[in-house]
């Protein structure tokens, strides 16, 4: 169901199909309020609460999701408009801290970036050696002369809106403010992965932010004040072998510099789902003498899945090179109701504002590839004439 869910939500994108768009939200949001629905039941105890996926909340927390159902109650339109327009309350810093470590620490390709949290809408710098500077030895009375310096990339936190639409069905009144919030991280959770992971490989314009397959170093086209960047040329890998990968891993190594740095450990591959299955895990599983399956690399690359990769092709990176700033000013961060999102029945739809910026660290820091052609992983066997025996490896 996540998967299908997150293919509609990936050809919305594309097809800027907003009905799409709307219904693939809404699956979301049904499915997330079935799970909690059928693992609901009405208990006192807060650590039976806790073993289901509830949290113990604190004072403001409570607050804000009384405040929540109390405005769900509302009969009537006019009267819901009244409760919601008079909510004097905001979504309280550890709802959204706890969305944050949740994708961090359990989203497979987010837990790669470095996000950086914060509460308001800041500059964040990341720095940027020029070249390899070295200290100069002279003696111990020499005047000082070696200047090491560096340059510093600015990225600005609050610089695009991610406004985060959190449909609530009215069957979560009545189980209270512990299951709310479960629902209400569970929805943010998703509609931030989702909305992450396209922006994250495929932004090429500065009207949001920059992806891992923009050529920044190119020149960029600009209309109406918003400059696009082509994407990057997709390198054909067809072996997965040390040759076959060792253009695209070089090419990893040097910072837009020309500087050389190591990548050992810190390589990861996204791949589209379908290609994984039907691609990927071919090329990289062998049987082995056991008659097991075993996947063999002759490089430690993790192999990252996101619907949001177009079929056939790839996203070679280095570990944390993507630089991703995410805050929720609390000044925008009060809830607001919408007529126009009305496309599920016996269910309110709220609305609140995150804000949020990234870029690749270094342009040369991630690699797009075309993996159409890879092939299938074989058994290589190497017959040495001069003593008869026979040594067996993987390849392709």
């Amino acid at each position: 169901m996540e998967l299908k869910t997150n293919e509609n939500i990936r050809e919305a994108f594309e097809s800027h199909d907003f009905d799409m768009l709307e219904k693939a939200i809404g699956d979301i949001s049904t499915a997330k309020a079935e799970a909690v629905l059928a693992d609901a039941v009405h208990a006192a105890d807060d650590k039976i609460l806790e073993a289901r996926g509830a949290r113990k909340l604190t004072s403001k927390e409570t607050k804000f999701y009384n405040a929540i159902i109390d405005a769900l109650k509302a009969k009537g339109q006019s009267a819901f408009k009244s409760a919601i327009t008079g909510l004097d309350v905001v979504v309280p810093d550890t709802v959204i801290d706890t969305v944050f470590d949740d994708l961090t620490e359990n989203h497979e390709l987010i837990s790669h970036l470095d996000v950086i949290r914060t509460n308001a809408k800041i500059k964040v710098h990341f720095a940027s050696m020029g070249s390899v500077k070295k200290a100069a030895w002279g003696a111990t009375d020499a005047k000082i002369t070696t200047e090491i310096s560096g340059g510093f990339t600015e990225l600005e936190a609050g610089m695009f809106k991610l406004s985060c639409f959190m449909p609530v069905p009215n069957s979560m009144i009545d189980l209270g403010p512990s299951y709310l919030d479960r629902f209400v991280r569970t929805l943010l959770y998703e509609a931030l992965a989702n909305g992450i992971e396209d922006i994250v490989i495929n932004g090429l314009t500065s009207a949001a932010p920059y992806g891992m397959i923009a050529n920044l170093s190119a020149n960029g086209t600009t209309a109406s004040g918003v400059t696009t960047y082509p994407a990057k040329t997709a390198k054909a890998i067809t072996d997965w072998t040390p040759k076959g990968l060792s253009a695209a891993i070089k090419a990893l190594q040097k910072t837009r510099n020309g500087n050389s740095r190591d990548v050992t450990g810190r390589l990861f591959m996204i791949v589209n789902p379908d290609d994984y299955v039907g691609i990927v895990k071919p090329a990289v599983c062998v049987q082995n003498s056991m008659g097991e399956w075993v996947d063999k690399s002759p490089y430690a690359i993790a192999i990252v899945k996101s619907p949001f990769v177009a079929s056939g092709k790839a996203v070679l990176g280095i570990d944390k090179q993507y630089a991703l700033a995410l805050c929720a000013n609390t000044v925008d961060g009060n809830l607001e109701y919408s007529d126009e999102y009305q496309f599920l029945e016996e269910v309110r739809t709220f609305k609140i504002k995150l804000y949020g910026n990234g870029r690749p660290k270094d342009d040369t820091s991630f690699e797009y590839l075309n993996i159409a052609g890879l092939k299938e992983a074989q058994l290589l066997v190497t017959n040495v004439t001069n003593n008869n025996t026979v040594t067996a490896g993987t390849g392709s």
